[in-house]
């Protein structure tokens, strides 16, 4: 106030003083309020850049975790993936176990649902048979078919590959208690004598010797069961057990050499020609009785060709002719009652209901043996066996085999000396399954450890003591015959099983395949 009466006496002429603002004073003002503006807006720039740079700090260590975390993770799945890798090798190994044991199981399934069934070593019984004198070359018919039913005379020269067999079975001649048509003995190569008191006709054995010391029984022309329980001395004979696996053991050594022998003399010359040009359908049975990857390389082979070719022959005779359906076709009535009889019998069938049904089985198949037309529909069965058989053999003969023809047959030697081997098994089949017994027949598999039991070495590369081949995990190349076994039921109590043909075998070190 004192400011504006200042001015005002010093404004002359008593003019109104001016209101302007002093504009030093102005400029001052100015520079104050000027000069505070800029120091507020950098310290909030300094503060926004502060906390920038904390919140970049702070992801950057949220980065540096999650990087850390995403390692870890990245390692923990490496882990599971390498776990789960050996997981799946583990899991393969076990199903491959679990397939072999369940192939195992299936081939004893027989013997372990029955725990009274023991299994023994077919050397025990595979004794040195009694030496009778012999003429010749102890051979009395041969077993081609064009000659079952011929009354040849005694001490004949036969083939390697035919067998006086034939002239015990029903195929062969006429009973001598009976002058009515054609009657069948029972299978007298595992019964001591016949209705003469003649001696069972065995390999290197001549007809018409009289067992020493033995009266003559009369037999009956078709097996009785019920002569079991009689006390007769025949159904004594009759029911040894061990003398009927001793012979039919004896007969399938027979022929499974006469195969390997075909092998040898008509199919052991391996061709690369002609062994790629064979049909499709033997090259397919071929590999399946071998493998596809060691079927060429044995039947290239001369030192194993003959082998493999005796187990296309084997198989075949197993599937297919060693069955009880040998006599299916001949009565239609017997078909029907006997394919009953095969669906009522399990593993678990209680023996003695199987004890009766196999009885039955058996007495029916004697039966048709009596009947009239049998020599001519087992001739049939020879023939049509063999067809089938040729079809699959024959492209492996030589051709001198094929052009060589026999004279008495007017065939090939190669088919006339397959169709003996056709014929002794068809024989062998009869009286396989005119005794109480049941069969199992098993090729030892490809790769399958070695079993001194139940097998026999074959293989001239691989040799040593069974039991060290067995310890040396020595397996199977080729199951050239099979295992076969035999469960009596003659006893209604208990069924043993017995080995009555042990498995021939090629074997390759362990650990090679």
């Amino acid at each position: 106030m004192a400011m504006l009466t200042v001015s005002n006496l010093s404004t002359p002429n008593g003019a109104t003083p001016s209101t302007t603002p002093n504009p030093s004073l102005s400029r001052s003002h100015h520079s104050r309020t000027s000069s505070s503006t800029p120091a507020t807006s950098f310290s909030a720039s300094q503060q926004r850049t502060h906390d920038l740079t904390l919140e970049i700090e702070y992801l950057r260590a949220h980065l540096h975790s999650t990087q850390e975390t995403l390692q870890t993770v990245y390692l923990d799945l490496e882990d599971s993936r390498a776990r789960i890798a050996q997981d799946t090798v583990l899991i393969g190994g076990l199903q491959d176990k679990v397939v072999e044991l369940e192939a195992l199981v299936q081939k004893q399934k027989v013997t372990i649902s029955n725990q009274s069934k023991t299994i023994s070593d077919p050397r025990l019984i595979r004794k040195q048979q009694q030496k009778h004198p012999s003429c010749g070359n102890g051979a009395v018919v041969p077993i081609t078919p064009q000659r079952h039913a011929q009354g040849q005379g005694q001490c004949q020269g036969l083939s390697p590959f035919e067998s006086p067999y034939s002239a015990m079975s029903g195929f062969s001649g006429a009973s001598g208690a009976s002058g009515v048509g054609v009657e069948y003995l029972p299978p007298p190569p595992m019964f001591d004598v016949n209705g003469n008191g003649v001696v069972p006709q065995f390999p290197g054995q001549c007809q018409d010797q009289p067992l020493p010391g033995v009266n003559p029984l009369p037999l009956p022309s078709i097996w009785d069961p019920l002569a079991w329980s009689n006390g007769s001395p025949y159904a004594v004979a009759y029911l040894d057990p061990t003398a009927c696996i001793a012979e039919f053991s004896s007969r399938l050594r027979e022929l499974w050499a006469k195969t390997e022998l075909f092998g040898q003399v008509h199919a052991n010359i391996p061709s690369v020609y002609n062994d790629s040009h064979l049909d499709k359908r033997v090259k397919e049975y071929i590999m399946s009785v071998s493998d596809r990857q060691g079927a060429s390389s044995l039947l290239g082979s001369p030192a194993t060709r003959f082998f493999l070719v005796a187990k296309a022959i084997n198989a075949f005779l197993v599937h297919d002719v060693l069955k009880v359906r040998i006599i299916k076709g001949f009565d239609e009535q017997a078909d029907m009652e006997i394919g009953g009889i095969k669906k009522q019998l399990f593993p678990d069938t209680p023996t003695p209901v199987r004890h009766i049904m196999i009885i039955a089985m058996t007495t029916k198949i004697q039966t048709l043996k009596t009947k009239p037309g049998f020599i001519d529909f087992c001739q049939q069965k020879t023939r049509d066996h063999m067809h089938k058989l040729w079809h699959l053999i024959g492209p492996l003969t030589h051709p001198q085999s094929n052009t060589t023809i026999d004279p008495i047959t007017g065939n090939s030697q190669a088919w006339t000396d397959l169709s003996a081997i056709v014929s002794e098994a068809e024989m062998l089949a009869l009286d396989m399954y005119s005794v109480p017994f049941e069969y199992q027949s098993e090729f030892p598999a490809v790769n399958e450890a070695f079993d001194p039991v139940t097998m026999a070495n074959s293989d001239a590369f691989v040799t040593g003591d069974p039991m060290v081949l067995a310890e040396s995990d020595c397996r199977v190349r080729l199951g050239v015959t099979p295992v076969v076994r035999a469960r009596d039921n003659s006893d209604c109590e208990v069924g043993v099983v017995r080995v009555v043909s042990m498995g021939n075998v090629l074997l390759r070190m362990g650990g090679h395949k």
